[in-house]
Formats: structure tokens, C-alpha cells, sequence
């Protein structure tokens, strides 16, 4: 098939499945069952693969970061879970068909999970540098939920050559089935709004 450039560019057929949105749109955020094994993947994003920061036998807290890399284009990744390194070896990944991974088994007395961030009533955007902006999103492990999995930190750093002076704020959700933006949306939408003006 040719495709006349100087048209618009298009296609005939395709489908179009419905969205069947309304399955879990009005369900409430809840935590995910409890697990007693967690694979960590040191590969969550496009760019450098993490070096582990534990070794087998170690205990992690929930939250904890436990891969790092001083490449400019990666981002740390964080263990879910509290528990004791059980081992660190090559996984199955759904992209790079193996990678390195930080497996944790999950303990039994110590809570996996955190709540989620509370906004104070004072918080000011302005309050921040840039730098201190870019910093904690780095830390966070924060990448984009698109295929490449982005890290933020190097979409937000601020480049006095290529200034920055439009942001597009996309909540759609085109997939079907897939609420959890709108969700989020709905239930954190402070959070959400901070992050858009510290952005």
C-alpha cells in the first residue's frame, strides 16, 4: 500500500472495541492482594539497566530503593514489598526477553504496603527549586507509562537552549477496559494538581 505524503494520512478498516470502561470506573482505589514473592526488575525504563544496591540475604523496607544507576538516562527502581533478598539473577521481561532482577521474598510480620502521599493544606509549588524538583522525581523512580518507560526527570530538566513553555496534561485513556487514570483522577486529584505546578 502507497500513502499519497501529501494527503492526510490514513488508513481504511481497523477496529474499534468498546471501551467497557463502566467494568471498574466507579470502583474505588484498593490494594492488591497480598504476595509472598516479588521480582524486581533493574530494567523499568529505556536507558542504563540499574546496578543492585543489596545483596542476597539483605532486608528491605517497602519503598526502599534497591537499583541505581549514575547514568543520566535511567531511573532507581524501589522494592514494593518489606522482606529478605532471596536472590538476584536473570527474569523473564516482557521487552528485553531477560533481565536482571532483585527477587524478594515478602515477610509475614512486617506491613508491604504504604499508604499513599497526603498533601498539607500549605503546600506551595514555588516553594521548590528546579533542581530540587528534578532531584525527588529521580529519586522516586518516576519513567512515563508509555512502551520506552521515559524517566521524568530527563523529560522535566529545565535546558536554557530548548525552553519548555507548553505542558500537555493527558488523562485519556483509549484502551479498553483501563480506568486507573481516571480513577486516579478522581481520588487524588490534589496530588495530581501539585505535581502538575511543581512540574
Amino acid at each position: 500500500m502507497t500513502v499519497d505524503t501529501k494527503s492526510r494520512i490514513s488508513f481504511h478498516g481497523g477496529t474499534h472495541p468498546p471501551g467497557k470502561k463502566g467494568l471498574s470506573s466507579e470502583s474505588i482505589i484498593q490494594p492488591g492482594p497480598d504476595v509472598k514473592e516479588v521480582a524486581i526488575m533493574l530494567s523499568q525504563h529505556i536507558g542504563a539497566v540499574c546496578q543492585p544496591l543489596v545483596r542476597k540475604g539483605d532486608m528491605v523496607q517497602a519503598g526502599q530503593k534497591i537499583g541505581d544507576s549514575d547514568a543520566f538516562v535511567s531511573a532507581p527502581v524501589h522494592s514494593p514489598i518489606t522482606g529478605k533478598v532471596k536472590e538476584i539473577g536473570l527474569r523473564s521481561h516482557a521487552v528485553l526477553g531477560r533481565s536482571p532482577a532483585i527477587v524478594v521474598e515478602a515477610y509475614p510480620d512486617n506491613p508491604t504496603r504504604r499508604t499513599h502521599f497526603e498533601l498539607s493544606d500549605d503546600f506551595d509549588a514555588n516553594a521548590y527549586s528546579s533542581g530540587q524538583i528534578c532531584e525527588a522525581v529521580r529519586e522516586a523512580g518516576i519513567v512515563g507509562m508509555g512502551g520506552a518507560g521515559f524517566p521524568t526527570r530527563v523529560k522535566i530538566e529545565p535546558n536554557p537552549r530548548l525552553p519548555k513553555e507548553t505542558m500537555i496534561i493527558n488523562g485519556c485513556e483509549c484502551e479498553p477496559y483501563i480506568t486507573c487514570d481516571y480513577r486516579l483522577m478522581l481520588e487524588r486529584t490534589s496530588q495530581i494538581v501539585a505535581g502538575i505546578k511543581l512540574a
